[in-house]
């Protein structure tokens, strides 16, 4: 079914070739979204809970994962949708990180 086939497009990801979640149905991209917000957190155990939490959470136990930060950020850059050196805090504080080059020049 449809989870099988978001399984078999997730395993063929990588940092090669990353899962483009914009072709994914709305609420595969809605899940996605809440997995960055709890992903984000992977670094920062005190975090407050985000109100997406519950929904990133309901997901990786979905997707049959621990539904943790660790496994939230683990999963996106498993997909090649963040870097393992991604910036966890300019993400989590929705920071400005791609420029014109105008703004560059």
């Amino acid at each position: 079914g449809a989870l099988a086939a978001l399984h078999a497009r997730m395993a063929a990801a990588s940092a090669s070739a990353p899962f483009d979640v914009s072709k994914e149905p709305e609420q595969i991209q809605s899940n996605m979204a809440a997995l960055m917000r709890l992903g984000c957190h992977a670094d920062d155990q005190d975090a407050a809970e985000e109100p997406t939490d519950p929904t990133a959470r309901a997901f990786l136990r979905t997707l049959g994962r621990k539904a943790t930060p660790e496994s939230a950020r683990a999963l996106l850059v498993q997909l090649g949708i963040w870097n393992i050196h991604e910036q966890l805090d300019l993400i989590r504080l929705d920071v400005p990180t791609a420029f014109s080059d105008e703004l560059l020049a």
